[in-house]
């Protein structure tokens, strides 16, 4: 990427409050920031800067970086416009309750909840796979313990976990099964809405587009990030 490559937009990151400090979701971190920039020529770059201490850096993203990079701080929008059909995805995803009954267009119903439902046998036709990995970690599904009201920090923080390294795994094996064809995400929760299926379904991008999940708070700038931290 050339160095005189204008920035036509800047994509603030997503913040969570932890211990009293705004922890980034870009860097994890409440003393490191980053921002997203989108160049005229289409480059992706990062900038990372400390909240005490002189210098920032700046490097280029590959597109499948920046699409994670949006992801995680929670730009959809950004998402539908910069990557409709990133290559390898161009299979729908589908989102269903495992009690549904199975259709023609389900294709391969992958189950994703972390434990084998109760009173479902391993034969069961409505489950084609299982991929426990991928679903929220033990310790996330215990505090949220379905509550409505915390799907909201759930949802951030399930979004966190499944960008780290632990979880790439099961999702590079969702990524396989697209390549064939349909995929659905099944589960057994009751609350289709609030569950981590539906923020997996989102993370992956499906085919409505993010149902139910939050926009992002901040809109792309065409200001500087250390301009936009010191925004009130």
């Amino acid at each position: 990427m050339e160095e005189r490559e204008a920035v036509v937009a800047w994509f603030p990151e997503a913040t969570t409050c932890a211990a009293g400090n705004e922890v980034s979701f870009a860097t994890g971190t409440s003393e490191e920031h980053e921002a997203l920039g989108l160049t005229a020529a289409g480059h992706w770059l990062v900038r990372r800067w400390r909240d005490r201490g002189a210098g920032e850096a700046v490097r280029p993203l590959a597109p499948e970086e920046a699409r994670e990079w949006l992801l995680r701080c929670e730009h959809f929008e950004a998402v539908e416009e910069h990557f409709p059909a990133a290559a390898g995805e161009g299979h729908l995803l589908r989102l269903a309750r495992l009690y549904e009954p199975r259709t023609p267009e389900d294709g391969h119903r992958v189950l994703v909840d972390r434990l084998w439902p109760r009173g479902i046998s391993r034969a069961d036709e409505r489950i084609d796979s299982w991929l426990p990995g991928v679903a929220p970690s033990a310790a996330l599904r215990s505090w949220y313990g379905h509550r409505p009201d915390a799907f909201p920090e759930f949802s951030r923080r399930y979004r966190h976990e499944l960008s780290s390294a632990e979880w790439g795994g099961p999702l590079a094996e969702i990524a396989e099964l697209r390549l064939a064809g349909t995929v659905t995400l099944v589960t057994a929760t009751r609350d289709l809405e609030h569950s981590g299926a539906r923020v997996l379904y989102s993370w992956l991008g499906g085919e409505n587009r993010y149902p139910g999940a939050r926009r992002a708070s901040a809109p792309p700038s065409r200001r500087h990030p250390g301009e936009l931290l010191q925004e009130p």
